[in-house]
């Protein structure tokens, strides 16, 4: 069973309103600003109207605080509050690349950077390091030999990105990798 009840409240601004009101749910119906709650001491939660909380335990009571003077009203008490104000559907079409390119050879010497270009018809790029490597690959967007998602031989990465990337051989020896690029 449901105990919530309306409680309206006369905020003087810069003053703190104790509330001795218990309880796991709270909802702003009127505010004229935005104000503070700090429910058993802990720290401060910003509320505005249409804003609501429930608390998985019980608060003891509470501290109103408000910038300005204004009249608040609140539903306070231990239960479920449910709006049905809000309602709605979210329909969403992922629809997948219609091109791609084959996939590309590309060997790395020793300590160096290459650059994959930005590519605002990209939707996504895959880069993998060679089975045949011996040692580790570094891609990012600011790969170097301590940033960026470290690719081990025979293992790849895809980036959802139109982003420019680089791939980075720190290792003593030339590395090949291989990227493909879906739009």
């Amino acid at each position: 069973m449901s105990l919530i009840k309306n409680f309206q409240y006369a905020v003087t601004g810069g003053v703190r309103l104790p509330v001795q009101r218990t309880g796991n749910v709270i909802r702003c119906t009127q505010a004229q600003a935005a104000f503070n709650v700090r429910f058993d001491d802990e720290e401060l939660i910003e509320l505005q109207a249409g804003m609501g909380i429930q608390f998985e335990q019980s608060f003891k009571h509470m501290v109103i605080e408000s910038a300005t003077s204004q009249t608040i009203t609140l539903y306070i008490g231990d239960g479920q509050i449910a709006d049905s104000r809000f309602y709605g559907s979210i329909n969403a079409l992922i629809t997948p690349g219609s091109s791609g390119s084959n996939a590309v050879d590309v060997t790395i010497a020793t300590a160096t950077t290459n650059a994959v270009a930005a590519n605002l018809l990209r939707r996504a790029i895959t880069i993998g390091a060679f089975a045949a490597n011996t040692l580790s690959l570094r891609v990012g967007f600011n790969a170097d030999a301590t940033h960026g998602i470290e690719l081990q031989p025979g293992t790849n990465w895809r980036f959802e990105t139109t982003a420019a990337l680089q791939v980075f051989n720190g290792t003593g020896v030339n590395q090949s990798y291989w990227l493909h690029e879906e739009s």
